[in-house]
């Protein structure tokens, strides 16, 4: 396939990373790992190397990476109000 671009859509979880290949014509799939039990991966980096492997085994040229869970995790903490500390009122002596 010449000039054909794979995508991968990267989800991220509290401490995993799962990917969602797209490919034109095709139904949306999940990466899963080589031993075949689970499709979160622990770094980024293993996840896009997996991608990688798939599109060059494929004969796809390029592997477009697409974020989706850090936008959410940063709007999440952004709402958060940031702690005040409260004092004690001292009593005023009349």
């Amino acid at each position: 396939m010449s000039n054909a671009t794979m995508k991968v859509r990267v989800i991220t979880g509290k401490s995993w990373f799962e990917g969602i290949v797209d490919v034109d014509g095709l139904c949306p799939t999940k990466l899963q790992k080589r031993d075949g039990d689970s499709t979160q991966f622990q770094t980024r980096s293993a996840l896009i190397t997996a991608a990688k492997t798939i599109a060059k085994r494929f004969g796809f040229d390029q592997v477009k990476i697409i974020e989706k869970g850090n936008a959410i995790i940063k709007k999440a903490s952004m709402s958060i109000p940031p702690k005040t500390r409260k004092t004690r009122k001292t009593p005023v002596a009349v």
